[in-house]
């Protein structure tokens, strides 16, 4: 009996595997002939659904072309909402073109305001990060599987769930890619998600896809008419795209749930921290938590909300870091190589005076973060005395180091 038993498990595993190992040889020709081309253009229906209500409706027109060297989207972006309205990322800033107004809002990289919505659909962020990517049976949590055959447009299409399986309370996601047999190109997909208790689906389906007939013309400014005016736009002045009440709910919910998260960590003994420093080579380096101040920082190199953080961390740096506090960024994420190649261009771009340590893919684990970023204070002792996801009131933290670098 026990060996029947043992060999229905070894079959039912084995059966499991073999799903897993088909659906990520759909994705990796997928991804192999998505990254065959250099540019590419389609039509794009999408769908955006928050809780109980439809918020975001739209088609789009959009052009893509790669750019190894931009490490926010990895290339050049366009896309129209109306025949009055389009915009595009040069690599530099964001444009948003008013043709009736004859008006073009430029917005400004690394802000993450000024990025929000302007790359939607999964297709297209397919096709920007497929750089010899290859997908593995199982990716940090997440399981691969291959649905029923489907039908769409009168294609025949395999259907792969990718669903969240690391415990992670943060989020759950499942996501639905269909991929056309014929050419393994990508036709319609949607996800449901639910992030910090908070529900949405998102669907989005294309058609009218070309590959490699675009030039680098279509993402600059010569295409836009010189009695055109520009504008510098403030993010922080932009109403949000939903309607006030649902944005009203949602920026209600993101708070209170914030709010409810219990923060153990205050009082325990921080963790062994080992990396390796960024700016210096990839340096082997061990922080040393007793009889200094010390500010953790975890990021990851295309969080757009920790690059909008780093200046206040530098701030504070530039003022305590004389006193003895110690500053360091954390980043337990991008250990893949394209990630690591990308580094060099990251520090060009941004001036970061504190060190950042590319830590150990388990050391986000052993300080429980839950999100990015995230900013941990430790006084002298080695104990944890503070953490945040965000630097809210740089005052409120300039007001514990004062009294942490008092402490014996």
């Amino acid at each position: 009996m026990k060996t029947k038993v043992f060999l229905m498990v070894f079959i039912l595993s084995a059966f499991s595997l073999n799903a897993q190992d088909k659906a990520a040889d759909i994705l990796n020709r997928m991804y192999k002939n998505l990254a065959s081309h250099k540019s590419m253009s389609y039509d794009i229906t999408y769908k955006f659904k928050s809780g109980n209500k439809d918020t975001v409706f739209y088609n789009e027109h959009v052009k893509l072309m790669r750019a190894a060297n931009d490490s926010i989207y990895h290339g050049y972006i366009w896309k129209s909402y109306s025949d009055t309205e389009y915009c595009f990322y040069d690599l530099v800033n964001s444009y948003d073109v008013k043709i009736k107004n004859r008006l073009v809002l430029k917005r400004y990289p690394y802000n993450y305001k000024s990025y929000i919505g302007i790359l939607d659909d999964h297709l297209g962020s397919d096709f920007l990060n497929a750089n010899g990517k290859v997908i593995k049976k199982q990716i940090r949590g997440t399981v691969l599987k291959v649905m029923n055959d489907t039908i769409i447009d009168g294609k025949s299409c395999w259907h792969v769930l990718k669903s969240d399986e690391s415990g992670n309370s943060l989020i759950t996601m499942q996501e639905h890619i269909f991929i056309r047999k014929k050419d393994y190109t990508e036709v319609l997909s949607y996800s449901y998600n639910v992030f910090m208790g908070w529900p949405s689906f998102v669907y989005s389906k294309s058609k009218n896809l070309v590959f490699d007939h675009e030039n680098k013309n279509d993402f600059n400014l010569s295409q836009i008419p010189s009695n055109y005016t520009f504008q510098d736009d403030n993010p922080e002045e932009r109403k949000p795209v939903i309607d006030s009440v649902s944005y009203k709910i949602m920026q209600d919910h993101f708070n209170s749930y914030l709010k409810s998260l219990h923060r153990s960590d205050s009082g325990k003994a921080a963790p062994v921290l080992n990396g390796e420093l960024i700016q210096k080579h990839f340096e082997k380096y061990a922080i040393n938590f007793i009889g200094k101040v010390t500010v953790l920082d975890f990021w990851f190199i295309s969080c757009l909300p920790c690059i909008k953080a780093m200046p206040v961390v530098d701030s504070l740096q530039a003022v305590y870091g004389s006193k003895g506090v110690q500053f360091y960024g954390i980043n337990s994420i991008d250990h893949d190589k394209r990630s690591i190649k990308e580094f060099p261009l990251f520090l060009k771009k941004h001036h970061i005076d504190y060190p950042l340590l590319l830590g150990d893919t388990l050391c986000a684990n052993e300080y429980h973060i839950d999100g990015y970023p995230t900013f941990i204070v430790i006084d002298k002792k080695g104990i944890i005395r503070y953490t945040s996801n965000y630097i809210q009131n740089p005052q409120k933290v300039s007001n514990l180091l004062d009294e942490l670098l008092k402490e014996n």
